[in-house]
C-alpha cells in the first residue's frame, strides 16, 4: 500500500468516526458544590441538559432555614431576564413530629432563560427588621447559546 492510499483511508476513517460522534447523544452533566457559610452548608447542584433534550437545564440551591426564628431567604436576580426562579420550596427536617422549631432546607431552582451572565443575590433576614443581612450569598451564573448554566463565582458572606 502506498503511503496516498493510506493517507486518504485515514482520512476517511477519521471522518467516519468524528460524523459518528456528532450522532451520539450527550449525557446530562451534574456538578455539585458545596460550601460553608457562616456554619451553615449551602448546596449548588447544576444539571446541564443538551439542546437534544426536552428537559431544560436548571440549578437547585440548597439552603438551611428556620422560619420559625422569623428569618427567611429572599432573593435578587440581576438582569431578571437570563435566568428566572422556577420553584421554591421550604422542606422542614422530619426529626421528630413533636420538635417544635426544627429546621429545614430551602430550595430555589433557577432555570436560565437566554444566553447572558446573571447574579443571584440570596439573603437571609427578618424583613421587618432594619439590619443588615446575616447571611448573603451572591452566585454569578453563565448561561450559553444552549442554555445550558454554569456557575462561574460563588461569594460568601455577610452585610456585617
Amino acid at each position: 500500500m502506498n503511503r496516498f492510499s493510506f493517507f486518504v483511508g485515514a482520512v476517511s476513517l477519521a471522518a467516519v468516526v468524528l460524523m459518528g460522534c456528532e450522532s451520539v447523544p450527550k449525557k446530562p452533566a451534574t456538578v455539585v458544590y458545596k460550601y460553608e457559610n457562616n456554619g451553615s452548608p449551602v448546596e449548588i447542584t447544576v444539571l446541564n441538559t443538551t439542546a437534544k433534550s426536552k428537559e431544560p437545564s436548571s440549578c437547585t440551591v440548597t439552603l438551611c432555614a428556620n422560619p420559625t426564628t422569623g428569618y427567611s431567604w429572599s432573593y435578587r436576580l440581576t438582569p431578571d431576564k437570563v435566568i428566572k426562579v422556577t420553584d421554591e420550596k421550604y422542606v422542614q427536617e422530619k426529626k421528630d413530629e413533636r420538635t417544635v422549631g426544627a429546621g429545614g432546607k430551602q430550595y430555589y431552582i433557577f432555570t436560565p432563560q437566554k444566553q447572558g451572565i446573571a447574579d443571584a443575590i440570596l439573603t437571609y433576614t427578618r424583613p421587618w427588621e432594619k439590619t443588615k443581612s446575616d447571611q448573603k450569598i451572591r452566585i454569578k451564573f453563565s448561561i450559553d447559546k444552549n442554555r445550558d448554566i454554569y456557575v462561574q463565582d460563588v461569594i460568601l458572606g455577610t452585610d456585617k
